[in-house]
């Protein structure tokens, strides 16, 4: 016969209610939640989800959508906040959205079949009417890099606009003044707001905006290769800027890749600031100077505001933005010796 609660209980010395609200996820003293463990481990205890879900009305799983699992941002999001949600004892649905209407109504309508007790969105673009109306039905969802107004939902968002103001200003601090950006189409919500912190930054310090340099393309590596060769071209006509902020990771990867391919070095022929900070960062020569995303934190603020929802402790819509980190490397030059 399988261990039971009361086994649990007898093996720790400790209360079968106690044992029970650990559980269910409800806190209990730290020197109590590790006797607990400890017997659970000894005993090979395994929580029945059937009999749970029954007893609770929850089915035990999150649905997780996510409009790319490629991106290496989201897929990192993905694998945080399933870890997450199995420390809670819950299980994990994960489905891939696209940027049409229908694709998210499909995969909502597939999860509310499973019966999930909560959603976290991850996406930068999305169809706000058909959010809207989900979130009337449905009120635990919790979206991630996105905000849309009018939406009963709670969204967990980068400071983007400080972001790249604080990256752009460490162009200008070291006396830059001919800055480019390299960013997705104004679909994208963060890409939005991007484009807006680079354009406050040259703004306060008196550097007028120069519609050539803004490079909006597709968010992928095939974006950023593009922009890297739109760059050559405004070097082959005289007007090259001397620094760029690439403001995605597969952007900058891609633009590295053209940089690779065309001898441009760096920071001598162009200084470059990229965006978060995974594998082509720490291969990349010189050390490349980047916006890392606070994506642990991203991650940790989504799940505590979704169970705050489902257990009913939030009534309205919140926004959480969490300041990205600026990693110092090798990759901008001075020019104000």
């Amino acid at each position: 016969m399988p261990p039971t609660i009361k086994d649990i209980a007898e093996k720790s010395q400790i209360s079968i209610a106690t044992v029970s609200k650990y559980l269910n996820g409800r806190p209990v003293r730290p020197s109590t939640s590790a006797k607990i463990g400890e017997a659970i481990r000894a005993l090979n205890y395994h929580v029945n989800q059937t009999a749970r879900s029954l007893r609770t009305s929850r089915s035990m799983t999150i649905g997780i959508l996510v409009d790319d699992i490629r991106n290496n941002f989201f897929a990192h999001m993905v694998s945080l906040l399933s870890d997450a949600l199995q420390r809670k004892d819950y299980s994990s649905i994960i489905c891939e959205i696209s940027e049409e209407e229908e694709s998210l109504r499909r995969q909502m309508g597939f999860l509310f079949s499973k019966n999930v007790d909560g959603i976290v969105i991850i996406s930068t673009v999305i169809p706000q009417q058909a959010l809207k109306e989900f979130s009337e039905q449905f009120r635990n969802i919790v979206v991630i890099d996105s905000s849309l107004r009018g939406v009963n939902c709670d969204f967990v968002l980068t400071d983007n606009i400080a972001a790249t103001y604080n990256a752009t200003e460490q162009f200008i601090v070291k006396g830059h003044r001919k800055i480019a950006i390299v960013t997705g189409t104004s679909v994208n919500f963060s890409a939005r707001e991007r484009l807006s912190g680079y354009k406050r930054a040259l703004t306060d310090y008196q550097i007028p905006v120069n519609q050539n340099w803004i490079i909006q393309d597709s968010y992928d590596y095939e974006g950023g290769y593009r922009a890297l060769k739109k760059l050559l071209e405004m070097r082959a006509e005289g007007d090259m800027p001397t620094a760029v902020l690439v403001t995605s990771y597969r952007m900058t990867t891609g633009f590295i890749i053209g940089v690779n391919e065309e001898n441009v070095r760096i920071p001598d022929d162009i200084s470059l600031i990229g965006f978060d900070n995974y594998d082509i960062n720490k291969v990349f020569v010189p050390h490349l100077t980047c916006v890392a995303q606070p994506v642990e934190q991203l991650s940790a603020a989504a799940v505590s505001l979704l169970f705050d929802r489902m257990e009913g402790k939030n009534e309205d819509s919140q926004i959480v933005r969490i300041p990205a980190q600026f990693l110092p490397g090798d990759s901008v030059k001075r020019l104000d010796r």
